[in-house]
């Protein structure tokens, strides 16, 4: 391959995930617009956000999806956690 045809390739795959953070927006705007969610901003550091990304590239969701599963996995365990305690 040649630097033309790399370069091309690369293009095709930043134009491409670009169209897919459009796509996400404009799912969690319409979402938003139904009144079922918030908006929040997170910072987070790279490693998280490359963990996150992995998490979600396995997963096949969007960053946010596993986001909300992480706190309810976590929310759900803790309610076990003080059900067993108060037993």
């Amino acid at each position: 391959m040649d630097d033309s045809t790399t370069k091309n390739q690369d293009q095709e795959a930043l134009d491409r995930r670009r169209e897919q953070n459009r796509a996400a927006q404009q799912r969690r705007r319409q979402r938003l617009g139904m009144g079922g969610k918030i908006q929040m901003d997170l910072f987070l550091s790279p490693n998280a956000v490359q963990i996150l990304d992995s998490l979600a590239s396995e997963l096949g969701v969007e960053r946010q999806s596993v986001v909300e599963l992480v706190l309810q996995w976590y929310a759900d365990a803790r309610v076990k956690r003080r059900a067993a305690i108060t037993r």
